[in-house]
């Protein structure tokens, strides 16, 4: 049996946001070994387009687990996260070198409607988020 690489691209157009199951499964025909990987996938149209729109995107929306913090590197260094409730009252704050994606957990958070601000230097962005477990 001879080894080659093979490379494979599979795409999918998906009609709407939401989380996605993925599952590949190779198969060596000469043996039948097979191995199989499946992975969990967010989709978030809004989300990529405030990214590459402002630097910072916020998702999933409505979400009923942790919340992901995406920052450009264009946004700065090192960002400050400060989770409110809508009335205003904090819930959490964290500040962190800008390592791209940052996981919030919401373990501790009633289902409900936070604001979600992210702070680098001047430059400041809050979303709405929405908690339902």
């Amino acid at each position: 049996m001879k080894s080659k690489d093979v490379n494979a691209a599979v795409n999918y157009d998906l009609q709407s946001d939401g989380e996605y199951t993925v599952t590949m499964k190779a198969v060596v025909r000469q043996t039948g070994c097979e191995c199989t990987k499946t992975k969990k996938v967010v989709m978030n149209r809004a989300a990529v387009k405030d990214l590459q729109e402002v630097g910072v995107a916020v998702y999933p929306n409505p979400t009923a687990g942790d919340i992901k913090v995406a920052t450009s590197e264009s946004f700065g260094a090192n960002i400050t996260v400060t989770v409110m409730t809508i009335e205003g009252k904090m819930v959490s704050t964290t500040t962190t070198a800008n390592e791209g994606v940052m996981t919030l957990n919401t373990a501790n958070m009633s289902n409900g409607v936070y604001l979600v601000q992210v702070m680098s230097g001047n430059k400041q962005v809050t979303r709405k988020i929405t908690v339902q477990k």
